[in-house]
């Protein structure tokens, strides 16, 4: 079974840039014995890619490595990525060992991880992250052939967690079977056990063949993959592919002249699950549930509060990609909050520090503060992490903000941060707002998985901006 859906997801979440160096496009692994499966991948009725999986047995488990590359649009600019995986598992399916690497002309991001008992490890690099495990885990890369040696019946309901190496995260998943069915690709006709699958609350339906791999999957932003030949999968992309920014604007008839300035605004908001997404937070406030209406208000900032700020101290902890614990990184903090007292004062330089000095580049990476710190470029994903590493390490409690932003007559997905000054600011080194303006709808809190979930409801979400002051 891919990744690609939830892979384009995240490449969407962290931007794209322009160029990549060749690199050989085999698999490292090259064993006779087992089986291989290509895939070509489209955008709106696009090819923009392929994958290559084979799979074979290990002397105690199995084998799973993939190749993906896509050539994706984004911002008039044709962006080439690489993934590369290998997964072994044990012979239940469940995850033993893992390696993922991702390269983009923006850098080079490498990940490796292994299960022991009832604790996953996994380390980057730049950092080390460990899960206790309560029940077993299955790679992603697996999980079509564990629902086929299952043999469910139509109807049957399947419960799985899943890791995947693209969001660094164990993910819950929810299996629907559809039923058997026949179907043409790669120029044969073929049974396939039609099923539908939920991770990160988006839906993918995906064709299995007898051996759990896939044999066709489609998903609601119009990305489909299909079985193809070698042949076929390696022919190349024709023209300039879709824009992916364009898949996920969502237009509004209002146009508002000076966002930045915007207080306070009222959004009339359809297609959206409340119960999955916890709307009311500090700063948004429910109005009406039918038809759903939401109040975003921009809070006085605090001041006169001492740093250290030794509450919420979750907020205060380094991460997989967040590592306030680094030297660099607390190196950096205490250059930029040199002769601070009062943490309001602290928060709001780090932003216009992180505003100022980060050049503003669309990237293609996984990004983490300490890579950012050093390449001293990105867009709100980088802005967003580094500003919250800088200022957790400052003693400022910080958190990233997932959503949609207003600009030019529609709402974009962007990244933005939350600082706790008394209560929870809201604040964007990106555009350099302290406090942020009120046209951010927070959908989501957290890291790289918490992230992917915001893409799968803005193809589904209508925005109306009833009033705003």
């Amino acid at each position: 079974m891919k990744r690609t859906y939830i892979f384009l997801l995240c490449l969407i979440l962290y931007g794209c840039g322009s160029r990549l160096e060749k690199r050989n496009e085999e698999l490292r692994y090259q064993n006779p014995d087992s089986n291989e499966v290509w895939l070509a991948t489209e955008l709106l009725g696009q090819k923009i890619g392929y994958s290559v999986s084979r799979y074979g047995k290990t002397a105690d488990g199995f084998r799973f490595d993939n190749l993906t590359r896509l050539t994706l649009g984004m911002m008039g600019k044709k962006q080439f990525v690489r993934t590369q995986s290998t997964v072994i598992t044990y012979s239940d399916l469940s995850l033993d060992s893992f390696n993922f690497e991702l390269n983009s002309p923006d850098g080079f991001f490498r990940s490796s991880g292994k299960v022991e008992k009832d604790q996953l490890t996994v380390n980057t690099g730049q950092g080390v992250r460990i899960w206790k495990l309560t029940r077993q885990l299955y790679p992603i890369e697996a999980l079509g052939t564990v629902i086929v040696q299952a043999k469910p019946a139509p109807g049957a309901i399947l419960n799985y967690l899943t890791f995947d190496g693209t969001v660094m995260d164990t993910l819950p998943t929810v299996v629907e079977v559809l039923g058997q069915e026949t179907i043409k690709t790669a120029g044969e006709t073929r049974e396939a056990l039609k099923v539908k699958v939920r991770r990160a609350k988006f839906d993918v339906t995906i064709w299995l063949d007898n051996n759990g791999m896939t044999l066709k999957e489609e998903s609601p932003i119009g990305m489909n993959s299909y079985r193809v030949s070698e042949k076929e999968a390696l022919a190349g992309e024709p023209g300039y592919p879709p824009d992916v920014l364009r898949l996920f604007a969502v237009a509004v008839d209002t146009l508002i002249p000076h966002p930045e300035k915007v207080k306070r605004v009222v959004l009339e908001i359809s297609g959206i699950d409340t119960a999955e997404f916890k709307l009311a937070t500090a700063n948004q406030r429910i109005l009406s549930p039918s038809p759903l209406r939401l109040e975003i208000s921009i809070p006085d900032v605090p001041k006169g509060i001492r740093l250290p700020i030794n509450v919420e101290d979750e907020y205060l902890k380094p991460s997989i990609s967040i590592q306030s614990d680094a030297e660099l990184i607390k190196k950096k903090a205490a250059e930029i909050t040199k002769g601070l007292k009062d943490a309001t004062d602290a928060a709001r330089r780090i932003l216009l520090w992180t505003f100022t000095s980060l050049n503003k580049e669309a990237v293609a990476s996984l990004p983490n503060a300490l890579d950012v710190l050093k390449s001293m470029k990105g867009d709100c994903n980088e802005h967003s992490v580094l500003y919250a590493a800088l200022a957790r390490a400052s003693g400022i409690p910080a958190k990233v903000a997932v959503g949609l932003v207003y600009l030019e007559g529609a709402f974009y997905y962007h990244a933005w941060n939350e600082v706790y000054l008394g209560q929870w600011v809201p604040v964007d080194p990106t555009f350099g707002e302290f406090p942020a303006n009120a046209l951010h709808l927070k959908l989501a809190e957290g890291e790289l998985s918490q992230q992917a979930e915001v893409l799968g409801v803005v193809r589904k979400i209508g925005i109306k901006v009833v009033e705003f002051e």
